[in-house]
């Protein structure tokens, strides 16, 4: 196997494409941006290990957003590369114009309720769309869903399901290790954002505690990331990063002692919020609430929320 580190000044820092070959088949899990810099650094990458786009049959995504996808339709393209992703995410890869008119009419929605000052939707927006122009052409899916096995010539893989982050984000398990490639589920520095990242999840917040104790549960010895180095207790980090959400939910309870609305409790915890911190930041925000609220702690009246309780042991909902 190699790792392939890829150029990311748009989002999170470098990317990590993973290229196995063990025969005949030549499987990369996730592709980076984008742009005519990046493919000629993939190129290149591919050639130092001896490789040429040519040479791809699979291509398996991890999650929609570009940062992940971007070259998936290029080099299927020119390899006619099989390509696969989980079937929640797949019309937002294949970039069907209704999938994205449907995503923006939700920001629109959701920056309503969460009081978020008009000035800051346009600018967001254009975010959003340049995510889709930084997506290069859309590939041709094979949908997958939980609990699916991917076999080919040398490799089988096991979908693990981790919604959160997206509402598709899967992780892949191959049989012949005690490993994953977990995209952004699980990183190895930064906590990845819920509530934000894809407005589209339903209880996001329960829904990846609950995707991460799955993962958990396998006990697995090396999280292979989408951003930055291995992770080599893989199930330390996931402690640490139930812990930053239990740290989360602290602060913003302290919050709590007059009505707030998420704007005003977004600005408190992060500072001034712009581009796509504008739906990040109050994407986590609603998304701790949310939590909280469905936990009986929190109350909600007019896009206004109070704690209902004089003392709340996070620790035992969450």
């Amino acid at each position: 196997m190699y790792k392939i580190s890829l150029s990311n000044t748009e989002f999170e820092g470098k990317n990590n494409s993973y290229l196995l070959n063990d025969g005949s088949e030549t499987i990369l899990i996730d592709t980076g941006l984008f742009s005519p810099n990046i493919y000629s650094e993939f190129k290149q990458e591919l050639s130092k290990h001896g490789y040429s786009l040519s040479d791809i049959d699979v291509i398996l995504l991890t999650h929609w957003h570009a940062d992940h996808v971007g070259l998936a339709g290029t080099i299927q393209e020119e390899s006619g590369a099989k390509v696969y992703c989980h079937i929640d995410d797949s019309s937002l890869v294949e970039k069907k114009s209704s999938s994205l008119s449907e995503l923006l009419n939700l920001v629109v929605i959701k920056f309503e309720e969460w009081n978020v000052p008009s000035s800051k939707l346009n600018p967001l927006l254009d975010v959003l769309k340049l995510g889709y122009e930084l997506g290069g052409p859309p590939p041709r899916i094979i949908p997958f869903e939980h609990g699916d096995e991917l076999e080919f010539e040398n490799h089988i893989f096991s979908v693990l399901h981790v919604p959160g982050h997206t509402m598709g984000l899967s992780c892949f398990l191959p049989q012949e290790s005690s490993s994953a490639f977990v995209g952004d589920a699980v990183l190895p520095v930064y906590t990845p954002n819920i509530g934000g990242a894809d407005i589209r999840v339903l209880s996001p917040l329960s829904q990846y505690r609950d995707g991460l104790l799955r993962l958990q549960d396998q006990n697995l010895d090396i999280f292979y990331p989408g951003h930055r180095h291995e992770i080599l207790s893989p199930n330390s980090r996931i402690n640490e990063i139930f812990q930053h959400h239990r740290d989360r939910f602290e602060q913003i309870i302290s919050f709590l002692t007059t009505p707030i609305d998420i704007w005003d409790l977004s600005t408190r915890i992060f500072g001034p919020l712009d581009g796509i911190h504008a739906l990040y930041g109050p994407g986590e925000m609603a998304a701790h609430l949310e939590y909280l609220e469905s936990m009986g702690a929190v109350d909600s009246l007019d896009g206004l929320y109070s704690l209902n309780t004089s003392s709340i042991d996070i620790s035992s909902i969450f």
